[in-house]
């Protein structure tokens, strides 16, 4: 479905997290129950339920894309969390959201995205303290040249110059400050 996260389920500190299909609300799953763990309060601009469970959203579901770019509401929400951050990302009219929170510090990064922007590569999994984000050669030419400063930053420009194949990714394992 159009509302569908890209990750549904994930684990974090043991615990099996679900972030459900079209709710705002994302959940601890253990054997015996499901409790809420986070609800991120978009306000008035969450999607109404008369716009979920419309009946025409099978008939022409391009359409039924095209006409969200226009609306007053979050859609396309994203959630992946480790042990030191909470990283989000949606639309909004259109443009595309990262927000990007501090366990620690409780510190919340967001980043409106717009087509100038290069950074339009996300996160797909977790391990440890680590955010797996799966990176073309020709995105990894570009965080290279930017002013980016990371750790390894020789390392994959060494990498780069023997890649060339589109379709197959490096996997980098990115962990924010």
């Amino acid at each position: 479905t159009v509302f569908s996260p890209r990750i549904t389920l994930y684990y974090t500190n043991d615990t099996l997290v679900y972030v459900p299909t079209y709710n705002n609300i994302v959940y601890n799953i253990f054997n015996n129950k499901i409790e809420p763990r986070l609800k991120f309060d978009f306000g008035d601009k969450w999607i109404k339920e008369d716009i979920v469970y419309n009946s025409s959203l099978g008939e022409n579901p391009l359409k039924f894309i095209e006409t969200l770019k226009d609306q007053d509401f979050v859609y396309f929400f994203n959630e992946l969390e480790n042990s030191t951050h909470i990283y989000i990302d949606f639309y909004y009219k259109n443009d595309s959201y990262i927000s990007i929170i501090n366990k620690k510090d409780n510190k919340n990064t967001l980043i409106r995205l717009n087509k100038n922007n290069d950074f339009s590569i996300k996160p797909l999994s977790i391990y440890k303290d680590y955010f797996i984000i799966p990176v073309t050669t020709s995105e990894s030419t570009k965080i290279i040249n930017n002013n980016y400063k990371f750790k390894g930053k020789n390392k994959m420009f060494e990498l780069n110059n023997k890649l060339q194949e589109e379709n197959n990714p490096i996997l980098m394992f990115v962990k924010f400050k």
